[in-house]
């Protein structure tokens, strides 16, 4: 029991003063946080898909009985009705990167104790600048999904930082006390917001010489993260990291989600486009 109590206590000692750093962080922080703020949209999206993709192939199965019958008629419903039915998906697990990038930003300018909703939709305004692109007059929006979830991270923090430098160095337009906050705030935004949206554009400008841009690079580098997260050895590694922290009394998720959330976030919605599709 002593040598266990002496185990105990050395990795209590080592470990909880990281995890308590990593919990604190504030851009691994905002990034659970704001990422958490899409689950609602993620079940919304899934319940949807699950509706419009009855479990059942009516060219192998025949309506022998009250359950199969029922089956084969949600499917003939489903299919009669798939574009209303896959509208919600559509709009939330087909444009997460939207979500995600609004909740990073907030997240992350509260605890800078910044204007959340102007920066959020400063930040929301660079990420489609950056990720929306037109091919003959069209409209695409391919990276608004879970193709576009780490821009949004990228773009969440960095419009922030962005921000928060000018707010530090007073490079705003500044309106007279006696002008209401409701009214000066979208003023005082408005400078932040342009210099964000140059800085991005034209990084993107630059990549597009290349014939690249901001969300194709993000997709080619962690795209080898993505798939070895997916194999079963990381699987089974990160779980035995969070159950040993848990049995040294250490809140393992805490030390484990922030690396985990993106990804498994943004595999749970690629599998989602699989499925649509």
């Amino acid at each position: 029991n002593n040598i266990v109590s002496k185990i105990e206590s050395k990795v209590q000692n080592t470990m909880l003063p990281i995890a308590m750093k990593i919990d604190k962080q504030r851009h691994i922080s905002a990034v659970k946080e704001g990422l958490s703020m899409t689950i609602p949209f993620t079940i919304i999206g899934g319940m949807f898909l699950i509706l419009a993709q009855p479990p059942i192939d009516p060219t192998k199965v025949k309506g022998t009985n009250f359950f199969l019958q029922f089956m084969l008629s949600w499917h003939a419903w489903a299919a009669a009705n798939q574009d209303i039915i896959m509208l919600p998906y559509n709009l939330t697990l087909g444009l997460l990167a939207l979500y995600a990038v609004v909740g990073i930003s907030y997240s992350l300018a509260s605890k800078y104790k910044m204007d959340k909703i102007n920066t959020s939709l400063a930040s929301l305004f660079t990420f489609l600048v950056v990720s929306v692109k037109f091919v003959k007059g069209k409209m695409v929006t391919d990276n608004l999904g879970a193709a576009g979830l780490f821009t949004a991270i990228l773009i969440g923090l960095l419009t922030v930082e962005i921000s928060k430098l000018l707010k530090e160095k007073n490079i705003r337009i500044n309106m007279p006390e006696q002008v209401p906050k409701m009214v000066s705030a979208p003023f005082e935004s408005l400078i932040p917001t342009v210099v964000n949206v140059i800085v991005f554009m034209g990084i993107n400008g630059l990549l597009g010489l290349a014939g690249t841009s901001i969300p194709n690079i993000m997709v080619s580098i962690l795209t080898p993260i993505l798939k070895a997260s997916n194999s079963l050895p990381t699987i089974l590694l990160l779980t035995f990291i969070t159950l040993v922290l848990w049995f040294f009394g250490i809140h393992g998720d805490n030390v484990t989600s922030p690396i985990m959330t993106p990804i498994t976030t943004a595999n749970i919605a690629l599998n989602a486009a699989a499925v649509a599709a």
